[in-house]
């Protein structure tokens, strides 16, 4: 059992992706200015898998929670963009904020 806990420990804070250095704790996403990289960055197709990803998230949350509820068009349409753009944006930070909200809410 304590050889499944210490691997657990070591596993709750790995990162996601292969060239994310170790971390002790993710950080909340934030706009900083483009520096160069040593190593490699996200290619197109991650891209286009965060924005669809971002898309639907957005899409399921627009259509149950406002649409059914009487919300302005606009709205419905504009929040899977916006949740879209976000996630394009800020990737991984996104999803760990967007999951921090929702487990916190249960």
């Amino acid at each position: 059992m304590r050889e499944i806990n210490d691997a657990f420990d070591l596993a709750k804070h790995a990162p996601l992706r292969f060239h994310v250095g170790v971390q002790a704790d993710i950080p909340t996403p934030t706009i900083r200015p483009a520096v160069h990289r040593s190593e490699p960055g996200p290619d197109i197709a991650e891209y286009v898998v965060r924005f669809v990803a971002g898309l639907l998230f957005g899409a399921f949350i627009s259509f149950f929670g406002l649409f059914l509820h009487g919300s302005s068009l606009t709205l419905v349409v504009a929040l899977p963009l916006v949740t879209a753009a976000a996630s394009v944006i800020f990737g991984e930070g996104f999803w760990y904020v967007v999951m921090k909200f929702l487990g916190s809410r249960s």
